[in-house]
């Protein structure tokens, strides 16, 4: 009897060996997923991190480009200021001009039909 008492015990030695294996394996595979899923993590913080550093620098350009264009849009003596009153003064005398045409086209047509405008 007492041998099968050993027996037993040294079965369930076994058995607690047996399960004490399987569970570190298991522990080894849960530790190797959950490094390559931090491994991912970081590796996307990374990407997040330098987006964020490229928007941060590009939102810095456009503030200094918009201080720039205001900057010389302030200037009364600007490049850009003059051009603008060139366009104006040039379409005042295009407007004018086609006015002016207008008028003659409607004399021609009065000349010509016997009919006024």
């Amino acid at each position: 009897m007492e041998d099968i008492f050993k027996l037993l015990k040294i079965k369930e030695m076994e058995m607690e060996e047996i399960l004490r294996t399987n569970l570190e394996k298991e522990k080894e595979k849960i530790m190797v997923e959950c490094a390559k899923k931090v491994e991912l993590v970081e590796k996307d913080k990374k990407n997040l991190e330098t987006n964020v550093r490229k928007l941060e620098r590009e939102v810095y350009m456009s503030k200094e480009v918009i201080s720039q264009l205001k900057e010389i849009l302030s200037q009364k003596d600007s490049p850009l200021v003059g051009a603008v009153d060139a366009l104006k003064k040039e379409n005042k005398n295009l407007m004018k001009e086609n006015e002016d045409l207008e008028e003659v086209s409607n004399q021609m047509f009065e000349a010509l039909t016997g009919k006024k405008t």
